[in-house]
């Protein structure tokens, strides 16, 4: 479904000793990356911390571009060259070389440029941090509300914030499930953040599996159920 699928299926394959796959592999690889890829994982999924990168793929399969835009996506991962039809990946290179807050805001919101990204290349300021929370998505939101408490910029996007995590249909398609607003809700301190964490856990439970018949619903408190497994038991028993 993802790059990381991908990575992680061409390191099987070399555990298994069965090196690029054959024909039948290349080809579907080929295709997966001719149909799928984007500027968005080229610059989110190219690090090594799967065994292969987007680059040792691409050099292993060699796959052959179907259109002057994966051609300059593939170009771009091979040697790092950058043509003008790449502004996200343009705007990511860009921001690795500034250190100027107006530069780095502009190319954020011109390149539409991911959170994990921008982490993980820049030094997070208030600034940079409220140019992100617009494009967040939901499960990125709520991993990081309480690095944004500390930047001071919760309030600024209170309304946004609200509006995300109190979505019916966002939660839906998240697929989030009600614990995992557990650890957010004991990070926040603000009374708004905890009660929009309450809405979102109540709105949450419609993603849990229907379970046919009746079913009865025993919460176990011995000593080994203590913390964490505990509270995330009593949300599900609740």
């Amino acid at each position: 479904l993802i790059p990381s699928d991908l990575q992680d299926f061409m390191t099987i394959l070399e555990g298994m000793g069965r090196g690029q796959g054959g024909r039948a592999i290349k080809t579907a690889v080929s295709e997966w990356l001719n149909t799928n890829l984007t500027e968005y994982w080229a610059i989110k999924y190219n690090g090594r911390g799967r065994g292969f990168s987007l680059t040792d793929i691409i050099k292993t399969i060699h796959p052959k571009p179907q259109n002057r835009h994966k051609n300059a996506i593939f170009k771009y991962l091979i040697k790092g060259i950058i043509e003008e039809d790449l502004p996200q990946i343009r705007a990511f290179e860009e921001l690795k070389k500034t250190t100027d807050p107006k530069t780095q805001i502009r190319l954020i919101r011109e390149g539409k440029l991911p959170h994990e990204v921008v982490t993980g290349t820049t030094k997070m300021t208030s600034e940079l941090w409220s140019a992100l929370v617009p494009d967040m998505p939901i499960f990125a939101l709520l991993r990081h509300l309480n690095a944004l408490d500390r930047a001071g910029v919760l309030e600024t996007h209170r309304k946004t914030i609200c509006s995300k995590l109190t979505n019916p249909e966002i939660l839906t398609k998240s697929k989030i499930l009600p614990f995992r607003f557990l650890t957010a809700f004991s990070q926040v301190e603000k009374a708004w953040v905890k009660d929009v964490l309450r809405q979102a856990v109540e709105l949450t439970f419609q993603n849990l599996p229907e379970i046919p018949g009746k079913t009865a619903v025993f919460l176990d408190v011995s000593g080994s159920m203590s913390g964490e497994y505990l509270r995330i038991g009593s949300v599900f028993a609740l």
